[in-house]
């Protein structure tokens, strides 16, 4: 993606866009990454080496296509986030923490369909060279997502052990933070300007 990566306004300063690492250096990098997640891995446990592999193979199929299809690309990165927090736990996590990993799931699938949205409003017609499927993303295919994803995440909070004033809280902070990025994409790309 380093072609499509030049053309985004803050992606173009990644290492490989700007050049300031060859492609040959990068390989390297990789390489010595790939011998530490390794090694962690063997130090580990078998769950943890699951989660990499399965993060592993999701990245991979994300980056060779299935970021091209609609609302599955903010499925896929939904769930690498939400392997990502799996990680952290030693074994396999009881029923009870399933509704929480459910819930940073769906939060992330709600940041990312506002990212797409973002993208398409501060880029323009750049943001399909960038990301042809952004052009899902249209005001109106964002807002049924939008309601459709909250009212799953609604359902999840209801199955957690969360105090009720919590619940509330952490809703409305997700659905403020929602509607903060639709009335002003430009935070999606440059949150340090807020």
């Amino acid at each position: 993606d380093v072609k499509k990566d030049k053309i985004h306004p803050i992606k173009k300063n990644r290492p490989l866009a700007s050049g300031k690492v060859s492609r040959k250096e990068a390989f390297v990098i990789l390489m010595f990454l790939c011998l530490i997640v390794f090694c962690s891995v063997y130090f580990l446990n078998l769950f943890y080496g699951l989660i990499v592999f399965t993060y592993f193979v999701f990245t991979n199929l994300y980056s060779f296509g299935f970021k091209n299809i609609p609302v599955l690309d903010a499925v896929m990165i939904g769930f690498n986030f939400m392997l990502r927090f799996m990680a952290g736990f030693a074994d396999l996590p009881g029923q009870s923490t399933f509704y929480y990993f459910l819930i940073i799931f769906l939060s992330t699938i709600l940041f990312v369909i506002a990212k797409r949205r973002a993208d398409s409003e501060v880029m323009g017609t750049k943001a399909l060279e960038h990301k042809p499927v952004i052009r899902f993303y249209t005001k109106n295919n964002s807002m049924v997502l939008f309601v459709i994803f909250y009212i799953a995440l609604i359902i999840s909070f209801h199955f957690t052990e969360i105090i009720s004033y919590k619940y509330v809280l952490m809703l409305f902070w997700l659905f403020g933070t929602n509607v903060v990025m639709w009335k002003h994409p430009d935070i999606c790309l440059w949150p340090y300007k807020i």
